[in-house]
């Protein structure tokens, strides 16, 4: 064996072994990016993988595109949920929370 076959037998196996891993990548390339868009403004057009924030609760949307309002519909997933305010807290507890 010649160093011209031994290379193709190498360049052959190689490719084989990363083959499942180009795939991968290509994959995870084709994701929606993940992208912030603030408070929700009505009549904004969202896309996959945009976030944004209503009514004090993170939202990211699923569909390929939607002018629909976070939490009326299956195009929205609510990603976290609005906390309370804190009103009624003890004082002690407020301080150490603030710091």
């Amino acid at each position: 064996m010649d160093a011209r076959e031994l290379a193709l037998i190498l360049h052959e196996t190689i490719e084989k072994r990363i083959a499942p891993l180009r795939e991968r990548l290509d994959a995870l390339e084709a994701r929606p990016e993940l992208k912030y868009l603030g408070t929700h403004k009505p009549g904004q057009r969202y896309e996959r993988g945009n976030l944004t924030t209503c009514s004090g609760s993170l939202w990211h949307c699923n569909d390929a595109e939607t002018l629909e309002r976070p939490g009326e519909s299956a195009a929205w997933t609510l990603v976290a949920k609005r906390g309370s305010d804190g009103r009624g807290a003890p004082t002690e507890l407020a301080r150490e929370w603030s710091r």
